[in-house]
């Protein structure tokens, strides 16, 4: 038997403050907390047969935790290590930035990307939230900072909505 639980909160990219804290918060929640390192969540996770995966929309962030069910409180205090004690480690924002401006210079050559980064331009301006991409100086431009303020604001004793299956 197996479970699926998400956990909603009602903010989005359209709440952030810009682009790249935005696109970087869902990376980095897991990547250290103040009591665990990213190695520590990984393996917790990994030991009982689950994975998380965070995703920013434009209105609204999910948490989703896939796992057994037999496990299922085990992996509630690593849930909640993530969600409210995110520490966003220097070195881990570092080499997130870094593997991103990576494959930004491996992608932005791409047809595809091209055509999505022209679509939205035109769709929504440039000025439009909507409108904008991530490039090599705004990924660069993330800060530690930013992502905290973000983060507080907008998890650290929010609601949010929590469905469970299985």
């Amino acid at each position: 038997e197996v479970f699926r639980l998400e956990i909603v909160y009602p903010f989005g990219l359209m709440q952030a403050p810009n682009l790249e804290t935005g696109l970087f918060l869902p990376r980095l929640m897991h990547l250290g907390t103040h009591r665990s390192s990213a190695l520590e969540i990984a393996e917790r996770l990994e030991e009982l047969g689950g994975f998380l995966d965070i995703s920013l929309g434009n209105k609204r962030t999910t948490f989703t935790l896939h796992g057994m069910s037999k496990y299922f409180s085990n992996y509630l205090d690593t849930l909640f290590e993530i969600i409210y004690e995110s520490s966003f480690p220097e070195e881990e924002i570092e080499i997130q930035k870094k593997n991103a401006i990576q494959g930004y210079l491996v992608n932005i050559t791409t047809t595809s990307v091209i055509a999505s980064k022209n679509f939205k331009e035109i769709m929504f301006g440039e000025a439009s939230f909507m409108g904008q991409s991530l490039d090599e100086t705004r990924i660069a431009l993330i800060e530690r900072e930013s992502l905290v303020d973000f983060h507080e604001q907008n998890i650290i004793g929010s609601k949010c909505d929590v469905f469970l299956c299985g």
